[in-house]
C-alpha cells in the first residue's frame, strides 16, 4: 500500500509538513494576512528589518499567533533588539509554551539572545511550565510517541530531496519507501496496542505536540485501518483531544482512496514523470474555504502556495 502511495504515476502527498501548512490565520482581517505573508517572506530572505515592521503591523491587529510571535522574536534577535525579542518570546510562550520553549532553547539564531541578562526569565517560565505539565500527563507514553513520530518521518522527511536528486521512480526512492514501510508496520502495531489500553492518546494524556502522532500513523496506514478508526478520531477531535485540521486530512485521504472528491483540499498529487504538483479534485470547490474556515484552517489559496500552486475554483 505504501509503495503505491509513493511511486504510482500520480503520487499523493501530504505528510506532517502538510499539516503545518494548514494552520489558520488568527484574524480574518485581510490586512493581517497580508502583513504576516510579507513578514514571513522577509524572514526567509533575511530582511529582518522588514520582517519586524510587518510583524508589528500584523500585531496591531492581533497578537494571538504563537508562531508569528516566535518568528518575530527571531527577527528581533537578528536585529540585536534583545529586549523586543524577549517580549515577543514571552508572549509566544504564554500562548503555547510546549511548542515555543524547546525551540527557544535550541534555535541557533537565538544563541546570542540566550546570553542576554533577561534570558533567565524565559528559561524559568519554561522550566516551571514543563514541570507542571509533566505532572499532569503520561510522560512515558509521550516520550514513546515522540519516538514513534520520529520513525514515521524518518524517510518521509527525506523523500522530497531524494526524488529531486535521483528522480521520482529511482532505486534510491524505492529503497527509502521500503525502509519506511518496515517502520510504518511496526508503528501501527504499537499504536493499536496503545489505543486498546488508553483510547485515543490525545492532548490530555500526552500533550499537544504528541497528540498528533497516533493520527499520523493511522493517516499513513491502509484504507481499512483509516476507516476503522475514523469515528474514534472524530470523537477525539470533537472533545479537543485532536486538532480538527489534522482530521480533515484523514477525511480527504479516505474519500480520495474511495474514488470520491476531497472536501478540504488537503491532498496534493504529483505526476511522477514530470514532478508537477496539482490538487486532487475537490467537492463543490467554490465552498472549500467555507468548510476550511469552520475547522479553523487557512484559505486554500494560502495552503497550496507551499507547492507553488495557485487556486481558482
Amino acid at each position: 500500500m505504501f509503495r503505491r502511495l509513493f511511486v504510482c504515476s500520480l503520487l499523493l502527498v501530504g505528510y506532517y509538513w502538510g499539516i503545518a501548512q494548514q494552520q489558520p490565520y488568527v484574524s480574518d482581517d485581510p490586512a493581517y494576512a497580508k502583513a504576516i505573508e510579507k513578514a514571513d517572506s522577509a524572514r526567509l530572505t533575511k530582511n529582518y528589518s522588514l520582517c519586524l515592521s510587518q510583524y508589528r503591523n500584523a500585531f496591531s491587529i492581533s497578537q494571538e499567533s504563537y508562531l508569528s510571535l516566535y518568528h518575530a522574536s527571531l527577527c528581533a534577535a537578528q536585529m540585536k533588539d534583545n529586549k523586543g525579542a524577549i517580549v515577543y518570546l514571552q508572549k509566544a510562550i504564554d500562548l503555547d509554551w510546549e511548542y515555543v520553549c524547546p525551540l527557544a532553547k535550541s534555535e541557533e539564531s537565538l544563541a546570542g539572545l540566550r546570553k542576554y541578562k533577561k534570558w533567565g526569565s524565559v528559561r524559568a517560565i519554561c522550566d516551571k511550565e514543563e514541570a507542571a505539565y509533566n505532572a499532569r500527563i503520561n510522560v512515558k507514553l509521550r516520550d514513546e510517541l515522540a519516538y514513534i513520530f520520529a520513525n514515521d518521518q524518518r524517510y518521509r522527511g527525506k523523500m522530497h530531496e531524494i526524488r529531486k536528486k535521483y528522480g521520482h521512480n529511482s532505486e534510491e526512492a524505492k529503497a527509502s519507501v521500503e525502509k519506511q514501510q518496515i517502520l510504518d508496520a511496526a508503528n501501527l502495531i504499537r499504536i493499536e496496542e496503545i489505543i486498546a489500553e488508553y483510547g485515543y492518546p490525545g492532548v490530555s494524556i500526552v500533550g499537544e505536540k504528541q497528540s498528533k502522532t497516533a493520527f499520523l500513523v493511522i493517516q499513513h496506514a491502509d484504507l481499512e485501518v483509516q476507516e476503522k478508526y475514523l469515528a474514534m478520531l472524530t470523537e477525539a477531535a470533537d472533545k479537543g483531544e485532536l486538532d480538527w485540521g489534522n482530521l480533515a486530512m484523514l477525511i480527504d485521504r479516505i474519500r480520495m482512496r474511495k474514488g470520491e472528491k476531497q472536501l478540504y483540499g488537503s491532498q496534493i498529487k504529483i505526476d511522477s514523470k514530470t514532478g508537477a504538483y496539482s490538487l486532487y479534485p475537490i467537492e463543490n470547490p467554490a465552498e472549500v474555504n467555507v468548510r476550511r474556515k469552520k475547522l479553523g484552517l487557512s484559505p486554500i489559496e494560502e495552503y497550496v502556495k507551499y507547492w507553488g500552486l495557485s487556486y481558482a475554483p
